[in-house]
């Protein structure tokens, strides 16, 4: 699940589901969120994974780790997301905002 952050006015999109494979990398990551959030340029998307989805705030997210995905090989599956179950909730940003 995913939401984009819009840190000029604070608005949080609507929620989108994204399926992203057990192999993915981070590049394949922000190929299949730029398909949703096209609005994005894609070597500006920034992305960070929440943790407690039920006890989230958006005033915490200037203090998130943001990790810029276009370009890694690195899975999914490591650092810095740790995906391994379904149902995880990401917050995007464009980072020129």
């Amino acid at each position: 699940m995913a939401k984009v952050w819009d840190p000029s006015d604070w608005s949080l999109s609507e929620l989108v589901e994204i399926f992203v494979p057990k192999t993915a990398t981070l590049n394949d990551f922000s190929l299949l969120l730029h398909s949703k959030f096209a609005h994005i340029d894609i070597d500006s998307l920034e992305c960070t994974k929440i943790n407690s989805s039920w006890n989230f705030s958006r005033v915490q997210l200037p203090y998130e780790t943001w990790t810029t995905l276009q370009t890694s090989e690195q899975f999914m599956a490591s650092a810095p997301f740790y995906v391994q179950t379904d149902g995880l909730f990401f917050v995007v940003k464009d980072k020129t905002k």
